[in-house]
């Protein structure tokens, strides 16, 4: 019997793993905004399925970029950045033993620090990512209707995301993306590759695909 065998990051290739990511966050996208599934509700599976996978691909590429980075030697981190950046933090235990546990940090926290880490070693400059732009605090917005999404209660209905919210959503994390490329080219070189197919609808079509889908719908229904 051939023993279970595990494989890395980084014997895959970094850029690879990258890149699939990527594309996974781009095509749910895309497949919800076409499919045009939205009818009369205010939302439907795929619409949540994209919000959760389009915020699960944001932070796998800012993880991907600090492991591609913390192996690259000519980037030189001080400890307690690594440490930040491969999300450990580390403490005492009772009998005095160093211990390192999994660091759960925020999502605004990462947002805005794992950049700012990166860049101060990479291209040895300062950043500031802020957040108090439109599309910062559409973001944040938009993650909290993420959070809503994967911790409804057992007893109430799953959190709906209409095509419209999904929209904003996307376009938060595209000009997210934009930013870093803009503020540390070096840093988010792939990024800049990757955007240009990252196409998100103009609102008005994303209104007129949704309209004509409910006359769709309601044309069906007229015919039981």
């Amino acid at each position: 019997m051939p023993k279970t065998s595990f494989t890395t990051m980084t014997k895959i290739g970094i850029v690879e793993v990258l890149v699939h990511e990527w594309v996974d966050m781009v095509t749910i996208c895309s497949l919800a905004f076409e499919g045009g599934c939205e009818g009369d509700s205010a939302g439907s599976l795929l619409t949540r399925v994209a919000l959760v996978l389009l915020f699960a691909g944001l932070n796998s590429q800012l993880s991907i970029v600090a492991q591609w980075r913390l192996h690259d030697r000519s980037s030189a981190f001080h400890e307690a950045e690594r440490n930040f950046l491969n999300e450990n933090a580390v403490g005492l235990g009772m009998d005095g033993e160093i211990e390192i546990e999994e660091d759960r940090q925020s999502f605004k926290e990462r947002i805005v620090a794992v950049p700012t880490v990166l860049v101060r070693r990479v291209e040895s400059q300062e950043i500031n990512i802020d957040l108090g732009t439109k599309w910062g605090e559409q973001l944040q917005k938009s993650y909290l209707l993420r959070n809503a999404v994967v911790h409804a209660p057992s007893d109430k209905p799953i959190e709906r995301v209409s095509l419209l919210e999904l929209r904003a959503a996307a376009t938060a994390v595209r000009s997210y993306f934009e930013e870093l490329v803009r503020k540390a080219p070096e840093t988010f070189k792939a990024q800049n590759k990757l955007l240009p197919g990252f196409e998100i609808p103009d609102e008005a079509d994303l209104e007129a695909l949704i309209k004509a889908e409910r006359i769709r719908w309601d044309n069906l229904n007229s015919r039981f």
